[in-house]
């Protein structure tokens, strides 16, 4: 049963499904890393959300993320399902395999880092525009709508 319907059938409304990833690194296919910040649920890669469509709202926000703030992109979108009160589960089950590039996760592994090919700089990059967040951030759902 998915988790959608398991809810429904306790009387809960979930707008999105939050799954987990694993990540491995360029050259080291075999591992499988889990990033703490995930499974302490205080990150989201959005490969790993599954939205209702009561929420269908939200890929148009995911669509307008300026070209400068891609790099956090899974951040952005994270946090504006929390700004908009969905409700959410998260399943833990493990249903991507992402490739990393980020210095934490070759510390994690124990690994060395590379000499080049991390994305750690592109966050040095990011450019958020507080007005254009506060305009996408005035959408609200309707609670009592119905959720088909």
């Amino acid at each position: 049963m998915s988790t959608y319907h398991a809810a429904r059938s306790q009387g809960q409304v979930l707008h999105a499904v939050f799954a987990s990833r694993h990540l491995f690194l360029p050259g080291h296919e075999h591992l499988r890393l889990v990033h703490a910040e995930d499974m302490a649920h205080r990150h989201v890669d959005t490969s790993c959300i599954s939205l209702h469509r009561s929420a269908a709202f939200m890929w148009p926000l995911w669509g307008m993320i300026p070209k400068d703030a891609t790099p956090i992109c899974d951040r952005v979108m994270f946090d504006l399902i929390r700004m908009h009160r969905l409700q959410v589960a998260w399943t833990d089950r493990f249903t991507v395999l992402y490739e990393s590039n980020w210095s934490a996760s070759y510390i994690q592994a124990g690994l060395p880092l590379p000499a080049e090919g991390l994305h750690d700089g592109t966050l040095s990059q990011v450019r958020l525009p507080p007005d254009e967040m506060l305009a996408r951030l005035r959408m609200r759902i309707d609670p009592s709508a119905p959720t088909a």
